[in-house]
């Protein structure tokens, strides 16, 4: 064999060697292995502290665009207790959901969504139908297990993950605000600064009353210093116990010191006369 003249020896060592290697059929294409998650903007877990403008992600392969939109690549708030169980969550419909300039990216533009401090869970939908699926049809291996790329190596599994939204509290130099932010909150609280009989006779249930209890007064604890001496960050008994440098404990008692802005806020509404 053939009829004729017989093969070379180099076209049979061809065929010897492919025996020796197994006689592979290698005209049958491999399947591709599943289109998976390799990276997220903002990252898993991120505590951010301004809303994001966009959340893009992106994949191993080029994505088919019609399995990209806002019914397989959402966004939900928690509702403000962190629980997506419960029955209270929000969903955040986007300014739109697209393919990215790198056909393998996804961008969900969140331009003009209002977003609440809150947890925040990204959805990229890769089970059940509508699914997101690379140009061969292939189903996204989406499973995150804290590490990039995602998958079980299984086609057909929703990656789910969370980020969270704390915006810095802004406090302004007024009283009210003072009052609203830092007073009300932290001071005016159950056996502290509130009440009939109020801890070191100081009364800061409202803005009124505050103002009242620390303006040009004598403090108790060291009466040569006033409570607020307006104009005079420095010399506020109110200023030396927050910050920690009058005599006793640094204010507030059992909690965390105020942080920088907000004793600056309080300082600053002296500084210019600690009026009503």
């Amino acid at each position: 064999m053939p009829p004729g003249a017989p093969l070379p020896p180099s076209e049979i060592d061809v065929i010897r060697q492919w025996i020796t290697d197994g006689a592979i059929d290698d005209t049958v294409v491999p399947p591709q292995a599943p289109i998976t998650v390799t990276s997220l903007s903002p990252m898993p877990n991120a505590a951010l502290t301004a809303p994001p403008t966009t959340i893009v992600a992106g994949f191993s392969r080029e994505l088919d665009q019609t399995s990209i939109g806002t019914m397989t690549f959402t966004l939900t708030g928690s509702g403000g207790d962190g629980d997506f169980t419960d029955g209270d969550e929000v969903p955040i419909m986007p300014a739109a959901v697209t393919i990215g300039a790198n056909p393998m990216s996804a961008v969900m533009d969140l331009t003009g969504v209002t977003m609440n401090d809150d947890t925040y869970r990204v959805t990229l939908v890769g089970s059940g139908s509508p699914a997101i699926m690379d140009l061969d049809g292939n189903l996204l291996d989406g499973e995150y297990m804290n590490r990039f790329p995602t998958g079980n190596g299984i086609a057909g599994g929703d990656f789910m993950v969370q980020f969270t939204l704390t915006t810095p509290v802004v406090v302004g130099a007024t009283l009210d605000e003072i009052q609203a932010a830092i007073f009300t909150p932290t001071c005016a609280t159950s056996n502290c600064h509130t009440g009939a009989n109020p801890s070191g006779g100081l009364d800061l249930s409202d803005a009124d009353t505050s103002h009242t209890a620390l303006f040009n007064v004598a403090s108790i604890g060291d009466p040569t210093i006033l409570r607020v001496a307006p104009g005079l960050p420095n010399d506020s008994y109110l200023v030396q116990k927050l910050e920690g440098t009058a005599g006793g404990a640094q204010m507030p008692l059992g909690g965390a010191p105020l942080d920088a802005t907000e004793i600056a806020a309080i300082r600053q509404w002296i500084t210019n006369g600690a009026v009503r």
